[in-house]
């Protein structure tokens, strides 16, 4: 063998040595046709090599293309590298730099999904995470990473580990290049210490940030010296007595320019003895708002103090806990050669929080009680729960109280759990009692809710599952004296499932399901009025009685060790109901139903996602009928290194129009899709 040969052969094994790679490809294609044909493809590619005894370098490359019906081609170039080095014992250093070209891409999160592969390889990422945002935020900033959607990124941290402390500091730079021109610039610097049994943390976070002038925004913070942001915060423990303090300086830019300077003090006490735990916690915020100037001719002022108290007790058969509320608002002005008043403009009805609010800007204080208590009795756990919010506000453009609205929600509630042999039972009832006095008026609702779930395997091939819920929520005239009319919205649901083993090579699956949305209304004038509104949320519903019915079914064949054949049919029906998210943010509203707040709304998100459904279901639709077969492959190989999964389904759909009595095709889409993945 020549010596060219040699160190050919040697520098592929250099290069494979303690390497991982993988290649991932998804290709998609939608054909469908309604008022018109439509066309949609698109395919990814995505390549990453991790390298490295412990898996210090980390590198990407991936790409989309996709085109509409007007053959316009949009897609995404992205590569970039990560490198996680220990320089000493005490001493790491990560480094990233990752460029990505956007230009009306499907997948919004490739380059943040190429990075996960190696936060999983190295062991660091952990799924809770990604269920607080802010938590979320603080672990990328800590990697050097920020996924905004920026061309370019190019970050540097350096992490310092000595017996006394830990240190973090780091540099992420970010542009918008051909996308905005935006520049952005953010350092930090983390410190965590011990101290006397204190856990004492600081953070420093600086961001300048550069905005293309145009009419509507200046040019960012970099000239006004940036965004400043400093925590600090002490968590502490003497024996059963627990303490956390944190106080934060917030800069909207060190010179002022129109941005708010905030100074936020958070306090909080727990004692612990025996089986009772204490809490009380002190939190302020004070806010000088819009400043423009060092000395300025008006100067809004926000302050928003708030006292928690909280008591726990459990043992082995009872739990009881209670948490109290008390927060407030005050906005003020101070003008030159005037005294201090209130900001009226800020207390102004209406706010953008949502389309139904409560009417938050008015409010200037609040005063809430969340309380529960249970006990176990064998296979039964009796429970009683009460929450009360008080809401005081001010009237519109008026210094005058207007009103102190009240809320009240108590009720009892039972759950029974067994399991005999192969059968699981779980069974639960709760009640509440609301009444209120909002606008100057009292209301009385009565809401109560089931679950009901049960599963039971016969044999070792055959399962069933089954379950009924529903929630109720209730207001008579009888008892609500203030109202001429009687109205019961019903919340249902209800699915059984069949999980049938055929032989060691096919399993059978079937579901059926059922929603329902039923609204009762009987006023002194007939017909229905409020625009379907029932309590503070709309319903959404453009009739008295939505359901929904769907069957699911599915058959998984294991062809052999390497492949597996997957073959659905579902098919819905759906009369008035647009959404699936609109029953889960009713039920969820109709059971919580008060919040420190006061009544419980749609959320932002939930609202989102309420309205996209109305739209795809469409306005001028009252029913849809919905029938979607599809068949997958799975293939592996290779010792499952290569994973190969080809799929295709049809969606045929047909509606009944809201003037009509007859179903009417709708449209049809099929959908193909490939996904290719390597790993070695």
């Amino acid at each position: 063998m020549s010596k060219y040969k040699m160190i050919s052969l040697l520098a592929i094994g250099v290069a494979s040595l303690s390497a991982e790679y993988y290649v991932k490809n998804d290709s998609k294609t939608e054909f469908g046709y309604e008022n018109a044909f439509t066309k949609k493809a698109s395919t990814e590619l995505n390549w990453g090599g991790i390298f490295g005894k412990n898996k210090e370098v980390f590198t990407f490359v991936g790409g989309e293309v996709n085109l509409d019906k007007d053959t316009n081609f949009g897609g995404e170039i992205l590569l970039g590298i990560n490198v996680k080095k220990a320089i000493t014992k005490d001493i790491g250093l990560i480094l990233n730099a990752a460029y990505q070209y956007n230009d009306k891409a499907m997948n919004k999160k490739a380059f943040e999904e190429n990075i996960r592969e190696v936060l999983k390889s190295r062991g660091e990422w952990k799924e809770e995470i990604e269920k607080d945002k802010y938590k979320l935020k603080r672990y990328y900033r800590g990697q050097g990473l920020r996924f905004k959607g920026e061309e370019t990124l190019f970050s540097g941290v350096v992490d310092y580990n000595h017996k006394l402390f830990k240190l973090q500091s780091g540099v992420i730079y970010t542009a918008g290049y051909a996308a905005n021109s935006n520049n952005r610039l953010e350092s930090f610097l983390n410190l965590k210490t011990n101290k006397s049994n204190y856990d004492i943390e600081l953070d420093i976070d600086h961001k300048f940030k550069y905005e293309r002038p145009d009419q509507k925004t200046d040019n960012g913070t970099y000239s006004k010296g940036g965004r400043l942001n400093i925590e600090l915060s002490a968590r502490g423990n003497v024996g059963n007595l627990n303490t956390y303090n944190k106080g934060i300086v917030y800069l909207g830019t060190i010179i002022p320019s129109k941005k708010d300077y905030q100074i936020t003090s958070e306090n909080e006490v727990k004692y612990t003895i025996n089986n009772i735990e204490l809490s009380t916690a002190f939190n302020n915020k004070l806010a000088f708002r819009q400043v423009e100037k060092i000395n300025p001719d008006k100067l809004k002022i926000r302050l928003q103090p708030e006292l928690k108290l909280g008591l726990k007790y459990a043992n082995k058969n009872i739990d009881f806990e209670t948490n109290g509320l008390i927060k407030g608002r005050v906005d003020l002005k101070k003008e030159k050669q005037k005294k201090i008043e209130l900001e009226m403009d800020e207390y102004t009805k209406g706010n953008n929080i949502s389309a139904n609010n409560t009417d938050i800007k008015r409010a200037i204080s609040n005063i809430y009680v969340d309380s529960r208590a249970g006990y176990k009795l064998g296979v039964f756990n009796f429970r009683l729960a009460g929450r009360y919010v008080g809401v005081v506000s001010l009237k519109e453009k008026s210094k005058d109280i207007d009103a102190y609205n009240q809320y009240a929600f108590v009720g009892p509630g039972i759950t029974y759990e067994s399991k005999v042999k192969e059968l699981k039972l779980r069974h639960s009832f709760d009640i509440r009692y609301e009444i209120g006095y909002k606008d100057k008026k009292t209301f009385s609702v009565i809401n109560f809710w089931s679950d009901n779930r049960q599963e039971y395997k016969v044999n070792d091939k055959l399962s069933l599952k089954g379950e009924v819920n529903f929630t109720s929520s209730n207001r008579f005239s009888f008892i609500d004296k203030d109202s001429d009319k009687n109205e019961i919205l019903l919340l249902a649901d209800t699915k059984g499932t069949v999980e049938y083993k055929l032989n060691n090579k096919t399993d059978l699956t079937s579901t059926l399901g059922l929603k329902t949305i039923s609204l009762f209304k009987e006023h002194n004038q007939n017909g229905m009025s409020d625009n379907n509104k029932h309590g503070d949320e709309s319903l959404h519903l453009d009739v008295k009685y939505a359901f929904k019915v769907s069957n699911e079914n599915k058959v998984t064949y294991q062809l052999n060790n390497n492949i597996d054949i997957v073959g659905r049919i579902d098919t819905s029906f759906a009369y008035g109901l647009k959404s699936d998210k609109l029953y889960e943010s009713l039920t969820m509203i109709k059971r919580e139903r008060i919040g420190e707040d006061g009544i419980i709304t749609h959320t932002e998100g939930d609202l989102k996602k309420i309205k996209e459904d109305e739209q795809a279901f469409g306005a001028d639709n009252r029913a849809i009928l919905l029938i979607s077969p599809s068949a997958e492959l799975s293939l592996k190989y290779l010792n499952d290194k290569l994973h190969v999964k080809p799929s295709l389904g049809v969606d045929v759909s047909a509606k009944v129009g809201k003037d009509k009595s007859k179903l009417e095709y709708k449209a049809v889409n099929v959908k193909a899709r490939l996904q290719v993945e390597y790993r070695w």
